[in-house]
């Protein structure tokens, strides 16, 4: 018969007290007083237009019409006046979930 014994102490984790009680600088998000449309793409975390003139263009992983999967393109308000926008497949086989929307400012999501 095998002994019993507790869990093995090299696969404990143990929380460690942070060294001070202070949450992270915290900045408000100052939003332009016109429309500004933002366009993010799947695969990356960076967001067009941009300030940043290392900002490589956006690019989305290959599409076709036959085995290509579910891609995504994100459209979104940086300002605080509403727009409309529309989109127009360029193929056939492809397919815009959205074609038109009108953009207001929500507070909370990017």
């Amino acid at each position: 018969m095998a002994p019993l014994h507790g869990p093995d102490p090299s696969r404990l984790h143990y929380w460690q007290q942070p060294v001070h009680n202070a949450l992270p600088a915290v900045t408000e998000l100052q939003l332009p007083a016109r429309a500004q449309l933002g366009v993010a793409v799947e695969g990356s975390t960076a967001a067009w237009p941009s300030d940043d003139p290392n900002q490589r263009p956006p690019a989305l992983p290959p599409i076709d019409a036959f085995s290509g999967p579910q891609r995504f393109i994100e459209v979104f308000n940086r300002g605080t006046v509403p727009f409309r926008f529309k989109a127009e497949p360029s193929v056939s086989w492809l397919r815009v979930d959205r074609q038109r929307a009108r953009f207001v400012t929500r507070l909370g999501s990017t």
